[in-house]
């Protein structure tokens, strides 16, 4: 551990004054056998304080706050904004990577964006009227042409009425049946798969949740697809379990409606052979108008949703990715040193600049060992010298006593933190200064 000068100086005065006094009993040696008390010793040097009550050891000055920063990825300068002794504020940009690509990501995703959140409004607002009319005019046109072919049915087209109106009843029995067996196993299925590829997604993605570049790796973006995937399982599985509604009930009972009027027309002139052709565009142009007016199906919805969602995730993985090609200061204070240059790879272990809060400081020292902080606690008054500074004393406390020792030279040695009470403008990072500690028996 190292002394004060004071300390040396007592060092050569004990000296001088055992070797005075051996040599005056010299002549007695022969019957009195001297005994000097085993001087402590601590780094192979030899510890004679002046004060049993006081110990100086070197320190040096440091900043209230200080940090190295870097970036979060990995990539070439573009900027540093800021020079040495500039004062900086928390959260100002201090410097930036390179982002050409970052930014035209980031409008991509924005423009997609755009065009699901663009497709899914007019999915929601329902038909135009342009759209009602132009299906209401071709289901005119149909039963018109319909209404000419009625006059002249032939038994042919009297058969293929009776088929058409067995294919509406079947249509209508099989949405009241539900969906078929085969169909539903196959949807459970894939819903099941989907959700087991989901959970495993998400324990992998759980598993680097805690690193700050979530957004940029394969985890993210699998968790992403496995997402979709199982949205879209799970809207084909509702699909198919989901009872037949009202309008779909409606439409159906319209075409068997409609088949048995054809039929019936058919049956009054059997001479038509164009009966057909004309029901079944008759059907269609009808079906086409019920859709029209019946809106958008809730499993559209929420695929439209899903869509949208997606996007707007993408749009943040983006704004996050463009987020982290930017350095930020994390506290007030000034730029202490800078270590890049614009056009400098760097790496996010790389240290591109020091930043420091100046606005108070602190005198660090780091060589006390475990037989001194043992007498030390937080508060105690003490007396501080800057090397730098000579005839300049400041008073302080002691501000922080580490818990956590090292080990040097088989010594235990602790920091220890004091805080000025006086703070003189000259100070600057790293002087030299000694401090007297007041030891408490």
């Amino acid at each position: 551990m190292k002394r004060f000068w004071s300390t040396i100086t007592l060092l050569f005065l004990v000296g001088l004054i055992i070797g005075l006094a051996g040599w005056m009993i010299l002549p007695q040696l022969n019957t009195t056998t001297a005994t000097t008390p085993s001087p402590r010793t601590n780094n192979l040097e030899l510890i004679v304080p002046t004060n049993p009550n006081e110990i100086t050891v070197e320190a040096f000055v440091v900043p209230i706050q200080s940090a190295p920063l870097s970036f979060v990825t990995t990539g070439r300068i573009a900027e540093i904004l800021v020079r040495e002794g500039e004062p900086v504020q928390r959260g100002q940009v201090i410097a930036r990577l390179e982002d050409e690509e970052a930014r035209a990501a980031l409008a991509q995703a924005e423009a997609a964006l755009r065009v699901a959140q663009a497709d899914y409004e007019l999915l929601i607002a329902g038909p135009r009227q342009e759209q009602i009319d132009a299906a209401q005019a071709a289901l005119d046109a149909a039963q018109a042409r319909l209404d000419q072919v009625l006059e002249r049915a032939d038994p042919l087209q009297l058969a293929a009425a009776r088929t058409s109106l067995e294919a509406a009843q079947a249509a209508f029995d099989e949405l009241q049946a539900g969906p078929e067996e085969e169909a539903l196993i196959q949807a459970s299925a894939e819903l099941a798969n989907a959700e087991a590829e989901l959970r495993l997604a998400q324990a992998r993605y759980d598993e680097v949740a805690w690193d700050a570049a979530i957004g940029t790796r394969t985890e993210s973006r699998d968790l992403e697809l496995a997402t979709n995937a199982y949205i879209a399982a799970k809207a084909q599985y509702d699909l198919l379990t989901k009872p037949p509604s009202e309008s779909e009930l409606a439409a159906a009972q319209a075409q068997i409606l409609n088949a048995q009027v054809a039929l019936q027309a058919l049956q009054i002139d059997e001479n038509s052979p164009d009966v057909r052709e004309a029901a079944a565009q008759v059907r269609e142009a009808e079906a086409q108008l019920k859709l029209i007016m019946a809106g958008p199906r809730a499993p559209e919805l929420e695929a439209a949703q899903a869509t949208v969602d997606s996007a707007r995730a993408g749009v943040a993985k983006a704004a996050a990715a463009l987020s982290n090609l930017e350095l930020r200061a994390p506290f007030d204070g000034v730029v202490a040193q800078v270590d890049a240059m614009p056009g400098q790879t760097v790496g996010t272990t790389q240290t591109v600049l020091w930043l420091a809060d100046t606005s108070d400081w602190l005198i660090k020292t780091q060589d006390l060992s475990e037989y001194d902080v043992v007498h030390l606690r937080e508060g105690m008054p003490v007396t501080i010298e800057v090397e730098a500074l000579p005839g300049t004393s400041f008073q302080g406390t002691i501000e922080h006593i580490r818990l956590q020792g090292k080990d040097e030279q088989n010594v235990t040695m602790y920091t220890v933190l004091v805080r000025p009470t006086n703070i003189d403008e000259r100070l600057r990072w790293n002087m030299s200064a000694f401090v007297t500690f007041r030891l408490d028996n």
